[in-house]
């Protein structure tokens, strides 16, 4: 049974079904970048095999590869084999190492051994690592739970209800701090006094800006999203468009355009000859 999240309207199911009925890839395409990637991977699990084939030719690697990291485990190893090898290392390139290890997990051995041997050196080492991890060790106890805490609890009230989710355990790695918290806070201490601003650390030392935008150009920035997407790449180092779309559950255009505005602000290096981007801002402590 479909399944429509708010993210995606009913008139995008049916211009999907359209341009699938009317082998029409290119309109498929580009309404496919536009639509988030677990809306996709339901929409995909709802076709029939033919349809299912269409979509992988008429998406591309690049989109394919957050579908196939959000379907059903039963249906990752077809839907991989819809490509030719060449186009298999492709996707699998796109896939992040956690989400290629999770997609090998369930596969038969068979395919389990060409997929490996279609990934790079480091990859295939890094993926190897991580399907070996045993129930009883970190990595095997990994979870993607989460737990929601609100306004009225104390800080151990919230603690205890994160712990509750599953085993009891020592620490918790990160707490989530809502924004409006963070400017309760701020506003909080600017009453106090006014700022004592250290010049060193505004410019880098050098006189300069640290970063510097140009309130001229014709970029994302505006974007009601580009605040959340640069805390998460500078939190994750990770300045990807594929992290960006999966972690604020947008299209694929719009991450590149908010990735895009992050290199005209000069907080991210321009693509790479290997489709990567270097972070030009040091890591915070």
């Amino acid at each position: 049974m479909w399944r429509m999240s708010e993210s995606i309207t009913k008139h995008d199911l049916e211009a999907l079904s359209q341009a699938l009925e009317q082998n029409d890839a290119d309109a498929f395409k580009l309404l496919a970048e536009e639509i988030h990637y677990a809306d996709l991977a339901d929409f995909y699990e709802e076709l029939d095999e033919v349809d299912r084939a269409k979509f992988a030719e008429f998406a591309g690697t690049k989109v394919f590869a957050e579908v196939v990291a959000d379907i059903p485990d039963i249906l990752v190893e077809d839907a991989i084999e819809h490509f030719s090898p060449a186009d298999q290392h492709e996707l699998l390139d796109e896939l992040t190492d956690d989400d290629l290890a999770d997609a090998l997990q369930d596969v038969s051995e068979d395919a389990k051994a060409r997929y490996m041997s279609l990934l790079d050196p480091k990859d295939k080492k890094v993926v190897d690592a991580l399907l070996k991890y045993g129930e009883e060790t970190a990595g095997g106890r990994m979870t993607t739970h989460y737990g929601r805490v609100h306004l009225s609890m104390t800080v151990k009230e919230a603690l205890e209800s994160l712990r509750g989710i599953e085993e009891e355990t020592d620490s918790l790695a990160r707490i989530f701090v809502s924004d409006d918290e963070v400017h309760r806070i701020v506003a909080d201490w600017k009453s106090r006094s006014e700022p004592d601003y250290l010049e060193e650390v505004l410019t880098g030392g050098d006189g300069e800006p640290f970063l510097q935008l140009d309130s001229n150009s014709d970029t994302e920035q505006e974007d009601v999203l580009y605040d959340e997407a640069v805390e998460f790449v500078l939190e994750s180092r990770r300045a990807s468009i594929s992290s960006v779309q999966r972690k604020l559950r947008i299209g694929y255009n719009r991450a590149a355009r908010l990735i895009e505005a992050m290199e005209m602000a000069g907080l991210v290096s321009p693509m790479g000859s290997n489709g990567s981007r270097e972070l030009l801002v040091p890591k915070r402590d």
